[in-house]
């Protein structure tokens, strides 16, 4: 699993005003306003670039560590870690951690065969 940052600006009630090109870059005179494009970042977005995509289809170094009490712990090569655990209900419980944004989802297998599955 991997973190991926959205592009959020410090104000978030500004509207920006960007100039269209021609395609050799000179202006058009037209001009388009949008709300919520870059200014000052309040953090620093993720690059959509094959490095990311290739970790979206599970290209991304990592290390599973089988841990005694039976669960998996799985880091990633940037740090993000993803714990397994088997509870004694039969339910699975993974619980995603990158820096200070932590994510839960927990698997059941239901009596009448079906799956529930809860993001929390």
């Amino acid at each position: 699993m991997i973190d991926i940052k959205d592009l959020v600006p410090v104000d978030e009630e500004k509207l920006y005003r960007y100039e269209k090109v021609n395609p050799g870059g000179a202006g058009t005179g037209q001009y388009e306003y949008l709300k919520y494009a870059p200014g000052e970042l309040a953090q620093e977005p993720t690059a959509i670039n094959r490095r990311l995509l290739m970790a979206m289809q599970g290209f991304i170094g990592k290390t599973t560590v089988f841990n005694p009490d039976g669960s998996i712990t799985e880091t990633n090569q940037d740090g993000d870690a993803k714990v397994t655990a088997f509870n004694p209900d039969g339910s699975i419980t993974e619980t995603f951690t990158s820096g200070t944004m932590s994510m839960t989802k927990t698997t059941t297998f239901n009596p009448d065969g079906s799956i529930s599955e809860v993001i929390t």
